[in-house]
């Protein structure tokens, strides 16, 4: 089971919708390239040299190629525009599975997320790694977690392209009741489950 998504825009954190589009309102910028013509050649160190508490936006820019890295953006680092050269030039994979918390290719606890022009995959492949399950296994793309209803926070998939290897997917599953995603103007597979979110066998979260 192979996931991947295209973005064109995915901001993370309903609660700060402000304009970045202005290089006025980016305080620092940074440039990440594999090939060493850059401030860091991987996505993770250049997300870890920001300081703890950082309250202003920064852009890491990423130039083009296949960065083959689990990324994780702690709570503490607020703020972060990632920027690709386009969802076919710039890709983040990884090809973990299994724990929830910990198998994802690009993972962010922080609030003020901003990430453009990329492609997310995750390659492990169901079907070569465990063909014994593939058949009954469905997997679920998206884990949205929120401690109460009155929390203004959530995900926002925009200008997306989200694609699958055959087997049939959800697109994500409610963690806790109050989960929170949006996808506006996305394309979407055909093998998307047609109910689209799984309750993840809790009553209150259907």
């Amino acid at each position: 089971m192979h996931y991947s998504f295209i973005l064109f825009m995915l901001l993370l954190a309903l609660s700060s919708c402000v304009c970045i589009d202005g290089a006025a309102s980016i305080s620092k910028f940074i440039t990440v390239d594999q090939n060493g013509h850059g401030n860091f050649i991987t996505i993770q160190s250049a997300i870890d040299s920001i300081p703890d508490g950082n309250q202003q936006w920064v852009q890491i820019y990423i130039k083009q190629g296949t960065y083959r890295e689990k990324v994780l953006i702690r709570a503490s680092k607020p703020f972060i525009v990632l920027q690709g050269e386009g969802a076919s030039n710039t890709i983040i994979d990884w090809n973990d599975h299994g724990d929830t918390k910990n198998c994802a290719t690009f993972i962010v606890y922080a609030s003020d997320f901003v990430a453009r022009d990329i492609t997310f995959s995750n390659s492990y492949n169901w079907n070569i790694h465990a063909p014994e399950v593939a058949e009954a296994a469905l997997g679920w793309m998206i884990a949205n977690a929120k401690d109460n209803q009155n929390s203004p926070t959530g995900f926002v998939f925009k200008y997306c392209i989200i694609r699958t290897s055959d087997e049939s997917t959800y697109l994500g599953r409610a963690w806790n009741e109050w989960s929170t995603v949006i996808f506006f103007e996305t394309y979407m597979p055909a093998n998307i489950q047609p109910q689209g979110w799984e309750a993840w066998h809790a009553s209150p979260n259907e």
